[in-house]
């Protein structure tokens, strides 16, 4: 810091160290200080809005905050007004003053900012579509095609949907898809039609939040897969209009990341809005003309500081300004090939390390950050950051004293900051001294009284310490008489109605309806109040508007549909609850609301009730089966399959032990669910053999029946909802075996599916039937077995799903359905990026003429040695595999997640892989009956040198192509996208697979009275693993003890 304040003293060195220092400086000292230097850089710099434009969103320059400081309003004031300043910078610009007077009531003043922008409003949209995994970037959904206001689309839930128009959309503003669906896994589109009276040469200006395809006249002109959060004007397209009408189309796909949105501005190439267009977002005939394709600009600020660091390499400060561009606009890999630059001049820069951190955050690569932050810990242990960590760490581990020695520490070197205070709170609450945490929390609302996070303390603090809601409305009172700051306004509107003050509370819900029209969480707030005080009239209007911006969002039909029922319009409550259920098909309390208006009965009720207490009453003791540990009284499956893809089941579970073994098998139970899966308990109990029940010790799905004596039964009734999240989850697949290893009394499995719903269904070792009845808008089918004995077990016999009686219910239309379904959600995420690239090039430096199988073979060996198998829920799906990249730099993942990187690697150098799921021969023939996703397992299939290789990753000892026992003959399901490909499962049995078998040959000689033995043993396959795991890293002479160790129990002469 003092090197740069000195060097600003000398008219070379100025701008540079003035830029330095509020780049360095933001973590230490204040916002308005920071500015300071930023302007002294701006006012001493003859490139200085090429660094404005790059460090726009900087704290040292504009920061998140919307609301600014005098000097900043000042600056931005005099930016809007200065000639010569380019188009983006003048636009975000425009866009910061207005939020400002936003945040301060002056909404005139912000109007008229966002107008300024120039961006386009005037937007039909259509959605959502599935998008898991990013794999709906490629799909040619229906919208590219067919802009006509009556084309019919199919959104994600197979629900009908149109085009429809944006509800009072502000100028100049982001449109958020957001506000319209559902955005998870989302792909959606928006279209508008540009009119011209002349052929123009244009500049389409795009941010997103999201991945963007463009067409112009239904022809495809820009397509970024990566989803990004960027700012204004990120990707420039130059165009050709038409005279006459063109309909400009715009996709966003957001999938790993939350947002959704996107600003388009049309301007001329030298960022002028353009002139003599106008947009409508009412359909027009238009010109599908064909032009040349073109070719994206690259950003002026990029271009600039690139030739900077190309004419001075030296110099610093420019890759720093340059990365913070790029990660203004999300393009995270090219930032940190400029950080990681830097490093190698400068490793110890403990700014670096800082901005790393953040990037590797902004990544995802948790490893990396944290690498990265133990590295900063020893470089510099006192800088802001770390001595926050510090504090946090010892915080958490209530080592107290040695905190408040780093707090000292932190306000010695920084004096008193706002996190500061946040720090002497919590150790004040420590100390219990609530006294000591008011005052500091008084201090800190007074030192910074725009700051929101003191605001929430002292609510919290004054709400549950002191109880008192009129201070707590006049605290909140006096920050919103100032700022437009919608959390404190929302909590004030509550702190209102809690308080007995209803026109208050309503008052601020109605001026948020004002402010912000568009948003569909304001008027739905206000639409529920009214339904609560059952003012119907008022209550329609606001859920009404919700619809407007969300007319395929179910929840908001089922909102008015209750405005209905409270009104007596029965017809029309039932037409919104059947459109919430078509776009929210797994919205079950709808389902109730509907079946109740609709006089129809609890969907449950359709299946026969038992009366399980008898059932275990009148139940056979030990003494009936002298050779069993336990016996099942009742099984009862209740699956009912809804019209839209909704699937509720209840199981009912009555398990009698008849031994102390018998005890141990029952004991405890996990009841298993999907992350796609709700459940709840209505029974957990110990029958009791004299009479008496006990409750159950329940902990989430683990349940633990205590108390237990032989002769006494536990009962279990658990229900689960399946939520729908894409087009797998409104398929229903299972398997259900009718007799086990124990004997059973009862096992019946209900199948109630509405009408319509198309399945099949198949018995394996049983010719059981079902018994079906019409049971009004569903049919039931019911299987049923009744006194089976238990299966003897007998060594090396086949898995129960084999030999049992098996019941298989799928929807899924077959295999081939699965293995496209499978593509699309695991493709993606072999992409090749830059660090799979780059460890690609170091394995294979100097080795380019390779064979195809030499190359796959040292991507094995590499992954065998330096990736580790772990399949750790909290970290990885069940079904969808990591990022290739991530599996790489974090050096761990599951059987998936190491194919997908084997897959990654082998494409770079244009191998060709699938990824293969596989049912391992222990758990059954899986793939011999109906279509079912339960595989447990991956591979990959490699094609080399024209022959297919399968591999097995998650063993670090097998040798390459190796297939142990449980892969060989097991039912696999090769995951092809080719549509000329019908995939089917097939046995595992590759000709290219190494054999595993030991080789040994003896032989004999003699030399007069001595008789020499030589025996040679060759293991391959699973047959080397062992000697691979005990002897490959060892040393040479480690390995040679150990080897001479192990022969010498068979030669004694051998030393």
């Amino acid at each position: 810091c003092q090197h740069f304040k000195a060097a600003s003293l000398d008219a070379e060195t100025k701008a540079e160290a003035y830029l330095m220092l509020a780049l360095t400086q933001a973590e230490y000292e204040g916002k308005e200080a920071v500015f300071d230097y930023f302007l002294s850089f701006y006012k001493s710099c003859p490139n200085a809005d090429i660094y404005a434009s790059a460090l726009f969103t900087h704290q040292s320059v504009t920061s998140s905050s919307s609301l600014k400081t005098k000097k900043q309003l000042a600056w931005l004031q005099e930016l809007i007004k200065k000639e010569g300043v380019n188009s983006t910078l003048k636009a975000n610009a425009h866009e910061c003053l207005a939020k400002h007077y936003s945040y301060t009531y002056n909404l005139k003043a912000s109007k008229a900012q966002f107008l300024q922008i120039g961006a386009i409003t005037e937007w039909q949209i259509a959605g959502d579509f599935e998008n898991i995994s990013a794999s709906g970037f490629d799909k040619d959904y229906a919208p590219i095609a067919h802009p006509e206001p009556e084309a019919i689309f199919k959104n994600k839930v197979n629900a009908d949907v149109k085009w429809f128009s944006l509800f009072m959309p502000v100028p100049g503003k982001w449109i958020d898809f957001t506000r319209n669906f559902d955005c998870n896994n989302t792909m959606a589109f928006a279209q508008t039609f540009c009119t011209t009276t002349t052929d123009q040469d244009v500049c389409l200006r795009i941010g997103t939040s999201g991945s963007l395809k463009v067409w112009v006249n239904d022809q495809l002109l820009f397509q970024e897969p990566e989803e990004r959060n960027n700012g204004i004007d990120t990707y420039t397209i130059p165009v050709h209009l038409f005279r006459g009408n063109n309909r400009i189309l715009i996709q966003i796909g957001s999938s790993k990341i939350e947002q959704c949105n996107f600003m388009v501005r049309v301007t001329d190439k030298a960022g002028n809005i353009a002139a003599g267009l106008t947009f409508s977002d009412v359909y027009k005939p238009y010109n599908k003309s064909m032009q040349k394709m073109p070719v994206p600009e690259v950003s002026a600020t990029e271009t600039f500081l690139r030739a900077c660091i190309a004419a001075n390499p030296e110099k610093l400060v420019n890759y720093f300004v340059l990365a913070n561009a790029l990660l203004m606009n999300d393009k995270t890999h090219e930032a940190k090939e400029i950080l990681l630059k830097v490093q190698k001049m400068a490793p110890d820069c403990s700014y670096l390390l800082g901005q790393l951190i953040e990037l590797y955050a902004r990544d995802g690569s948790r490893t990396l950050a944290s690498l990265t932050l133990e590295k900063l810990k020893i470089v510099d242990p006192e800088s802001p950051q770390v001595l926050g960590l510090l504090i946090d760490d010892l915080l958490d581990a209530e080592n107290y004293s040695e905190a408040r020695k780093k707090v000292e520490l932190k306000e010695k070197l920084y004096g008193e900051t706002s996190d500061l205070f946040i720090d002497k709170m919590r150790l004040a609450v420590s100390d219990k001294d609530f006294d000591a945490y008011e005052k500091l929390l008084n201090k800190a609302c007074s030192e910074y009284p725009e700051d929101y996070v003191f605001v929430e303390l002292k609510h919290n603090f004054v709400l549950n310490y002191k109880q008192d809601l009129y201070e707590v409305i006049d605290l909140l009172k006096n920050f919103t008489k100032k700022h437009l700051h919608s959390e404190a306004l929302g909590t004030l509107s509550e702190t209102y109605f809690k308080a007995g003050l209803i026109r208050e509370g309503t008052n601020i819900l109605k001026e948020f309806v004002d402010y912000f029209p568009y948003s569909d969480g304001y008027q739905k707030s206000l639409g529920m109040f009214y339904l609560q005080l059952s003012n119907y009239s008022m209550a329609k209007q606001y859920l009404e508007n919700c619809i407007k911006i969300a007319p395929y969002y179910g929840p908001y039909h089922g909102n008015l549909a209750r405005v209905f029922e409270g009104m007596g319009d029965k017809k029309h409550a039932i037409s919104e609850y059947q459109l919430n259920i078509l776009y929210s098909p797994s919205d079950y309390d709808a389902i109730q609301k509907l079946r109740n208006l609709q006089s129809k009965k609890d969907v449950f009720k359709y299946f026969p009730e038992k009366d399980y207490y008898k059932l275990f009453e009148n139940s056979p003791t030990e003494k009936d089966y002298p050779s069993d540990n336990i016996i099942s009284i009742a099984d009862d499956r209740q699956v009912i399959l809804y019209e839209n893809g909704g699937c509720e089941i209840r199981h009912s579970m009555l398990y009698k032990a008849l031994t102390l073994k018998g005890i141990d098998n029952l004991k405890e139970y996990w009841i298993s669910s999907l992350g796609t899966e709700s459940y709840s308990i209505e029974k957990a109990e110990v029958l009791k053999k004299n009479g008496n029940r006990l409750q159950a010790e329940v902990s989430d799905n683990h349940i633990v029946y205590t108390s237990l004596e032989p002769g006494d039964a536990v009962y279990l009734i658990y229900k689960t909802k399946r939520h729908i999240t894409g087009q797998m989850t409104k398929h229903f697949y299972e398997s259900w075996l009718l007799n086990n290893w124990y004997p059973t009394l009862s096992n019946e499995y209900h199948l109630l599916v509405a009408n319509g719903v198309k399945f099949d269904y198949s018995m394996k070792n049983s010719d059981l039937k079902p018994v079906i009845t019409d049971a009004d808008d569903f049919k039931l089918y019911t299987w049923t077995r009744s006194n089976t004995k238990s299966m003897p077990t007998e060594s090396y016999m086949p898995p129960m799903g084999d030999i049992g009686e098996l019941l298989t219910i799928s929807t899924l239309p077959d295999w081939d359905y699965i293995a496209k379904w499978y593509f699309d959600i695991s493709f993606t995420k072999s992409k090749a990026d830059t660090e799979i690239i780059e460890k690609v090039n170091e394995l294979l430096a100097g080795k380019e003429n390779l064979t195809q199988l030499e190359k796959a073979q040292i991507f094995y060996n590499y992954i065998q040695k330096s990736i580790r198998y772990s399949s750790v829920s909290f970290r990885q799906s069940g079904t969808v595999p990591q990022k290739a990249s991530e599996v790489l730099i974090t050096r761990i993942g599951d059987c998936k997640d190491l194919a997908i990187l084997f897959n990654s690697m082998c494409s770079v150098v244009g191998i060709r892989t699938n990824i293969v799921l596989v049912t391992i021969r222990e758990n059954g023939a899986s793939g011999e009956g109906l279509p079912t996703f339960d595989f447990d397992h991956a591979i990959s299939k490699a094609e080399l040198d024209g022959k297919s290789y399968y591999i097995e990753l998650t063993s670090g000892y097998l040798p390459f192509a190796t297939l142990g026992e449980s892969l060989i003959n097991a039912f696999v399901l090769e995951i092809n996208n080719d549509p000329q490909v019908k995939v089917v499962p097939i046995k595992l049995t590759p000709e290219t697979r190494q054999p595993n078998n030991s080789y040994r040959e003896a032989t004999a000689s003699f030399s007069g009275d001595n008789m020499i033995h030589t025996v040679s043993t060759k293991r391959t396959g699973m047959m080397a693993s062992g000697f691979r795991y005990y002897y490959r890293d060892l040393g040479n002479d480690e390995r040679l003890k150990e080897l001479t160790k192990s022969l010498s129990s068979d030669y004694s002469n051998i030393k």
